[in-house]
């Protein structure tokens, strides 16, 4: 999907939601025998390993809406060091999986030990999980508190309420966060019981737990869009020069641009 504008920070749910598309474009295919092959790529590299991009994308997300919201106070730990710490624990989750996934197409012992590194990934892929949601409600808590409630950064300015949008992108977040917590048991569920137990063979439960989640958190960010919100952001030195006497600078030319800090 196309959405404007285009920041850096939001290529993990492009990427994500790309190939989540042709992991199900394998899984109808094999469903349907036009491709009986492709059950090792639609199960394991698409559709286990493409949520880890969304994971990605709300670690990346919430430090740049503290930077955006000049809130990087609310945050338990400093922004950058956050985010290394959340994107070194998925990609070595994702890394995990993947030779979790390897062993499970040999042979012998190795199959199940392979099975044993999948549950393993997904529970510590949990964990980590978990944790960021607990910083995640202790930052909304702290900014409710120390800025949105004094009315700092909620301030109408020239009729402008940008902080409305901030709030929206905030509760899209919240709303991903219990769509991928929802996923995440699930499949950690799925894993400790078996491929033949009835949760692993219920296609009802995967559509449910696994495709409906990730669909709704698709549509959350592409209605609500990162940038989009945060572009709009005033500059404190902008509202200074408005206050003063004489001060002519138009609004939309001391917004912050689009593409500023996306690295």
């Amino acid at each position: 999907f196309k959405t404007h504008p285009r920041a850096k920070y939001m290529r993990p749910v492009r990427w994500g939601a790309t190939i989540m598309a042709f992991g199900y474009l394998c899984r109808f295919s094999r469903r349907t025998g036009i491709n009986a092959w492709s059950w090792l790529f639609e199960t394991f590299q698409f559709l286990l390993l493409s949520p880890c991009a969304f994971l990605a994308q709300v670690y990346v997300l919430l430090p740049h809406l503290a930077e955006a919201l000049e809130a990087e106070d609310c945050l338990p730990i400093g922004g950058r060091a956050l985010k290394w710490i959340f994107i070194s624990a998925d990609i070595i989750t994702v890394l995990a999986q993947l030779a979790g996934t390897a062993l499970t197409i040999t042979f012998g012992d190795l199959v199940e030990i392979g099975k044993w590194v999948v549950t393993g990934g997904l529970w510590v892929q949990l964990v980590f999980f978990l944790t960021f949601m607990v910083i995640f409600s202790i930052f909304a808590s702290r900014l409710r508190k120390r800025h949105l409630d004094q009315g700092g950064i909620g301030a109408d300015v020239g009729g402008h309420k940008w902080i409305d949008r901030c709030t929206s992108l905030i509760y899209v977040m919240f709303e991903a966060c219990l769509c991928l917590f929802v996923r995440s048991i699930y499949r950690v569920a799925e894993y400790t019981s078996g491929a033949k137990s009835a949760l692993g063979l219920s296609e009802t439960a995967f559509y449910i737990l696994d495709a409906l989640m990730m669909l709704l958190l698709i549509i959350g960010f592409c209605v609500v869009w990162a940038p989009r919100c945060l572009e709009g952001k005033i500059l404190p030195s902008a509202v200074d020069r408005w206050s003063r006497p004489g001060g002519t600078v138009e609004m939309d030319k001391v917004r912050r641009q689009p593409g500023t800090n996306n690295a």
